[in-house]
């Protein structure tokens, strides 16, 4: 949340769109004094910008919008006397409803919905805090990664229906359809009629090109006896063609996963904090950045870990009415964020075993598998939240002593288990 009182000389609400912005200019009193459209042009944003300067004399301007990263943000953040206020559509829906019960709904009343929200509900806002250059470039291609990595999983489970319809047998014969090898040998011989036409000697010595060595032979014998699923030539045909679009489909994406992982390392190597969360048990290349940039070099971007928790989404909500109840999972929240922690949580047991006996704790509880390894981010949460402020890498003998003199429950298991 943003605390502090800043003398602003303007609220503004800025509904985005594709091709045009519906914005609504307030006073500190809560008077209108202006509606208007922006197209989305470089020009047009830097025209309305260049005119808020002016018109107040460079003093600072705040702006709710429903955005914390994207093309206009990029574009506004270039304006140091423009402060950013990101609103979920979530809470701007819900507050809409409130302000229009009768659901009505258009863009320049939306603008006016969260100018609104920012004149009276600002206490309840987070101002928009770029990151470093460093950090903010870190943080965008883990992002990428991580997209690019769910796409080719998308082309893996189309590739394993595709198989499963005409050509079963690659299924056990190329391996994991991830791999490059695998693909590679898909778009060469993409049906059994082909793959059986092929002299064996020749399928064997283009296996070993790959370094596919693993019973090779094995895996050559099951050629010649396997019957085909169907003789349909439309079947086949149309199967094998989508085989080979998804084989070079998933090339492609892992030679870009390859390049950005190359450029993550490269760049997380070189980063101020790296040695806080380089040595984590379990987090590994892929996951010890995400981590890093989930907290970024600014000390103050979180005031505690229960806020870390909170905007993380790893802590829950309560549910209260009457003597009822309840917790539940809290949906408002970064979701690339909360993914990060609760990977990193769920790797952790295999290298920690305070973790795993505190992970089988939780589900003696009787709590469900997310249920426990959100438990468990919540925890790591307040360890690795007290190492970012102070800067100090995590210690498990450590950690384990603190346990102990804190009285824990769990200190003496732990202890014994280290």
């Amino acid at each position: 949340m943003d605390n502090k009182i800043i003398p602003f000389a303007a609220f503004a609400g800025l509904d985005w769109a594709d091709q045009k912005h519906s914005y609504c200019l307030y006073l500190p009193d809560g008077s209108e004094i202006e509606r208007g459209e922006i197209q989305h042009t470089p020009e047009a944003i830097q025209a309305w910008a260049e005119k808020l300067r002016g018109r107040f004399g460079g003093q600072p301007v705040a702006i709710a919008l429903e955005l914390n990263r994207g093309a206009l943000v990029w574009a506004l953040c270039e304006y140091s006397f423009l402060a950013l206020y990101p609103v979920t559509p979530h809470a701007s829906a819900e507050f809409r409803k409130a302000l229009h019960p009768s659901g009505a709904k258009s863009d320049p009343a939306d603008a006016v919905v969260l100018v609104k929200m920012l004149l009276y509900h600002r206490d309840r806002l987070r101002r928009l805090q770029l990151a470093d250059t460093e950090t903010r470039l870190l943080a965008e291609l883990c992002r990428d990664r991580r997209a690019a990595v769910e796409e080719r999983t998308r082309h893996v489970l189309q590739m394993t229906a595709a198989l499963k319809d005409y050509f079963p047998l690659a299924l056990e014969f190329v391996g994991p359809l991830k791999n490059d090898a695998a693909c590679k040998v898909l778009c060469k011989w993409p049906s059994l009629g082909q793959l059986q036409s092929a002299p064996l000697h020749r399928v064997r010595k283009f296996l070993y090109g790959l370094n596919c060595r693993h019973d090779i032979e094995g895996r050559l014998e099951l050629i010649a006896p396997a019957k085909p699923l169907t003789n349909d030539t439309a079947v086949i045909e149309a199967g094998r063609r989508r085989v080979q679009l998804l084989a070079e489909l998933i090339l492609a994406l892992n030679q870009h996963i390859a390049q950005y992982e190359e450029r993550i390392q490269e760049i997380f190597k070189n980063h101020p904090d790296r040695e806080l969360f380089d040595n984590l048990p379990g987090a590994g290349e892929a996951l010890a950045p995400r981590l890093l940039v989930s907290f970024g070099l600014d000390r103050g971007r979180y005031q505690s870990a229960a806020e870390l928790s909170s905007y993380s989404g790893i802590a829950p909500i309560q549910i209260s009415s009457g003597k009822s109840k309840y917790h539940q999972m809290r949906i408002a929240c970064p979701k690339f964020l909360r993914q990060t922690f609760h990977e990193f949580a769920g790797k952790a047991m295999a290298y920690c075993p305070w973790s795993r006996k505190y992970y089988d704790a939780q589900m003696g509880k009787g709590k469900t598998h997310n249920q426990a390894i959100r438990s468990l981010a919540f925890k790591w949460q307040r360890i690795l939240w007290a190492c970012w402020k102070n800067n100090t890498p995590y210690n498990e003998q450590t950690y384990l002593q603190a346990l102990s003199r804190n009285g824990s429950a769990y200190a003496l298991e732990f202890n014994t288990a280290a």
